[in-house]
């Protein structure tokens, strides 16, 4: 899995990665192998990706994907030219941002003489849908051809909600029974002075783990200091 969050057929963010544009990828069937690959590691209960960006989520459970969102556009040097052109004062200003944008909007079919605000606009919620959804159209279809295998695209599109937290990350903060959890008392028998002892202590370890939940980076840390070669 780790792996396939770093191959080229993912681009974006590492917790909110979408699918790229790869032509090679597409003719190979790359993407078809890495959705056969997801599949096979959920059902037989493997490491669960959670790095689908919301956008890849809903296109694999063909749900209605949100609205074109500039921040979502990889390549950051297009994105600020998109940006320049969506917040420009006047159309002369914007006319300028479009020039500075020509090329890339030319091989998006994007490039237009515009005459109004409203029509910057137009131009730049096409440019944007079509970089995010109808580019990549052919790359999610084979994708989720790859997700048939052992039937796991008919459960993702049944019951979506379900695997929310397993395709995308949700970042969860480490608790103190999360903490707790991880040690496993070895207590002496029942009865004798040492397991009287050890209850004590065990009653001591969770109360302060309590007492500095707020802070689990410090806990650890202390822990660390506090048992030398615990590591």
């Amino acid at each position: 899995m780790k792996e396939i969050h770093s191959s080229e057929i993912f681009d974006g963010p590492d917790w909110k990665k979408s699918l790229s544009c790869n032509s090679k990828a597409l003719y190979n069937g790359m993407y078809k192998q890495v959705g056969r690959m997801i599949a096979v590691c959920l059902i037989h209960g493997g490491v669960e990706p959670n790095f689908f960006s919301e956008r890849l989520f809903l296109q694999v459970c063909n749900l209605k994907p949100s609205a074109p969102d500039i921040e979502e556009i990889v390549d950051f040097e297009f994105r600020e030219k998109i940006k320049a052109i969506q917040s420009a004062q006047n159309v002369e200003d914007a006319r300028n941002a479009i020039t500075e944008a020509a090329d890339e909007l030319a091989m998006l079919g994007s490039l237009r003489h515009i005459n109004t605000l409203e029509d910057r606009d137009d131009m730049v919620v096409a440019a944007t849908n079509f970089l995010l959804e109808s580019r990549l159209r052919d790359s999610v279809q084979q994708f989720k051809e790859g997700l048939e295998c052992l039937q796991l695209l008919q459960h993702l599109e049944q019951h979506p909600s379900l695997f929310r937290e397993i395709l995308m990350f949700k970042e969860k903060p480490l608790t103190a029974k999360d903490l707790a959890e991880l040690f496993i008392p070895q207590l002496s028998p029942v009865g004798t002075n040492k397991r009287t002892l050890e209850n004590r202590i065990v009653c001591f370890w969770r109360h302060w783990l309590l007492d500095v939940e707020g802070n689990i980076q410090l806990v650890i840390s202390e822990v660390f200091n506090l048992v030398p070669g615990i590591l």
